[in-house]
């Protein structure tokens, strides 16, 4: 079969969507809205989406994404903007003809050559790195997840797969346990629908780490990230003499299940595990929360309340859940000295899943 890759173009909007429904699932109308907030409203690359497409007699068979992502570094007010690679999908008609890799490929050389140093995955698994195994990438951070309230026996976990295939899963409204708590909530923690978005991003502006290198989550940040129509979110506030001095947000997907604290920011460890304890009396079931690295106060806050440490094996052929990055040029009018080389470690990066696509 004879393939053509390029860039997006508006005229295929409609066939990605398709294209994405018949991969993913989902209705059309959802596809759109989903591609139209994640790579045509993302505020880090507003002229054209970094978007690529595999066509066959004119048809659209494959795609990758990449959207903007803003970082920092140190104390400087300077920050850089680095594409994260996302939605890879090909048709099943026309899997096995190295359509990834062209893929892939193609989009190394595109934003190479449009000034960008470096690419990320911030949530970078073993087939997303089978995609590009002639590229030099460097683990940047692994993922560390403490969970509570998940069965992990593989009896537990073939059940579930079990009922995803025969469609028997039960859909969820979202946050139902949640909502009925924050509705009663009071005081000095506050359960919420709706984020506080100037009050979050000063909270982080004050408290987080200037030594590390890190993801903005700032207002811009935050009006993007919560439009994001795939998820749906809660929020619990911490609040000191009329001031914010912590924040949790949780997240679900649209049909429930699991509960993801995704970012978090408080100005003592005492604000933090005040916090998490609330998540826990809101009734939040089967929790997770993962960050590159947990601070030893947070580690035993965690496992004094009942959540498990997930030991992932990480193996090279075989590299446990985290953030890699793939350096696209050696001279870059975009992001070239802003410096990832020399595997920083965890702790000097500071990056939430909220910032992950996956979220």
């Amino acid at each position: 079969m004879s393939y053509r890759v390029t860039e997006y173009s508006p005229r295929f909007k409609d066939q990605i969507a398709a294209l994405r429904c018949r991969v993913f699932g989902g209705t059309q109308a959802f596809a759109v809205k989903y591609f139209t907030w994640k790579y045509e409203q993302n505020p880090y690359l507003k002229e054209q989406p970094l978007f690529y497409i595999a066509l066959h007699e004119g048809n659209v068979v494959g795609m990758l994404g990449a959207y903007g992502s803003q970082w920092r570094a140190g104390r400087s007010q300077k920050s850089w903007i680095i594409p994260c690679s996302a939605e890879f999908a090909v048709d099943p008609d026309h899997q096995r003809h190295g359509l990834g890799q062209q893929l892939s490929a193609y989009k190394s050389e595109d934003t190479a050559r449009k000034g960008y140093k470096y690419s990320m995955h911030l949530s970078a698994n073993r087939s997303s790195l089978r995609l590009q195994p002639k590229l030099q990438f460097e683990r940047v951070a692994t993922y560390h997840s403490f969970q509570r309230g998940i069965e992990r026996t593989l009896l537990a976990r073939g059940r579930r797969k079990l009922k995803r295939l025969i469609g028997s899963r039960q859909i969820e409204t979202p946050f139902r346990n949640f909502d009925i708590w924050a509705a009663q909530s009071s005081g000095s923690i506050i359960g919420a629908l709706e984020p506080r978005i100037s009050e979050m991003s000063d909270l982080v502006s004050r408290y987080c780490s200037e030594s590390a290198t890190r993801h903005a989550r700032d207002t811009c940040f935050y009006r993007w990230r919560f439009a994001d129509p795939s998820s749906v979110y809660r929020f619990i506030f911490y609040v000191q003499g009329g001031s914010m001095a912590g924040f949790f947000v949780l997240h679900q997907s649209t049909s429930g299940g699991r509960t993801t604290i995704v970012d978090w920011e408080t100005s003592t460890q005492v604000a933090w595990s005040k916090l998490l304890h609330a998540v826990a009396e809101s009734n939040a079931q089967n929790l997770v929360i993962t960050s590159m690295a947990f601070s030893e106060g947070q580690t035993q806050t965690l496992l004094r309340m009942g959540f498990e440490s997930v030991h992932v094996l990480n193996t090279a052929t075989n590299p446990a859940p985290g953030i890699f990055l793939w350096e696209l040029a050696n001279n870059s009018t975009v992001n070239g000295d802003l410096d990832f080389r020399g595997s920083p470690s965890s702790s000097k990066l500071d990056v939430r899943m909220i910032c992950s696509d996956a979220f």
